[in-house]
């Protein structure tokens, strides 16, 4: 099935639109993604073609970047504004890295390899220690809160416009360190959100209203 245009190159997919667990929430970070993005594009160097596509992945990965068909992929498990932008610098960092020409990957013996500068870095982020340790981790990184406080404090009426924002009922987060495994280099998990869940009877908090200001 084919994914479903929100905004011009903002796409989510059918279970993250129409899934019981997202709903209203897929589109508010479409939303956020749509104004986010041109912001990003005056601080970051990257592909102008790059789109983004709201999928669910597996585990603690919230966001990735495939730099083969230059799509940034955003879950839609994140729970707040601050997370869906910092998710997406993280990722737009990582598109910069490769149109710049300082990560590039190739298919060696069957194998996928990732140089940065020119250099077969042989760290396969295995765990999440060796993950962090990864140069274009380090700066993705170094680099997300700034570039995302810059972009958010831009989009405070976007922010004030929105329905509502919550974590899904149905939303438990895999904590085993197995999760932060990847099979694709390009995949990535910006944040850990261990045991947050919402009770069914629990009022739902709107963690928008921290940036309504």
């Amino acid at each position: 099935m084919s994914d479903h245009e929100l905004f011009p190159k903002i796409s989510a997919t059918h279970s993250a639109l129409y899934g019981k667990a997202y709903k209203q929430h897929t589109r508010d970070i479409a939303k956020v993604l749509f104004h986010a993005l041109p912001l990003c594009r005056k601080l970051l160097d990257f592909d102008p073609d790059v789109k983004i596509v709201i999928k669910p992945m597996r585990g603690n990965t919230l966001g990735m970047y495939n730099s083969f068909i230059k799509t940034v992929r955003i879950d839609p498990r994140i729970k707040n504004p601050q997370e869906i932008v910092e998710s997406l610098c993280h990722e737009l960092v990582h598109a910069e890295q490769f149109h710049q020409g300082r990560m590039t990957s190739a298919v060696n013996e069957g194998k996928l390899v990732v140089l940065w500068n020119g250099v077969v870095c042989y760290n396969k982020g295995m765990t999440y220690v060796s993950y962090r340790k990864q140069p274009w981790e380090v700066e993705a990184f170094s680099r997300q809160k700034e570039l995302a406080d810059l972009v958010l404090k831009s989009m405070k009426d976007v922010l004030n416009s929105l329905k509502s924002y919550s974590l899904p009922k149905q939303t438990k987060l895999n904590t085993s360190r197995q999760s932060f495994i990847t099979v694709q280099r390009a995949r990535k998990m910006t944040a850990s959100l261990a045991g947050q869940t919402f009770a069914d009877n629990a009022p739902r908090k709107n963690f928008f209203d921290k940036y309504r200001r």
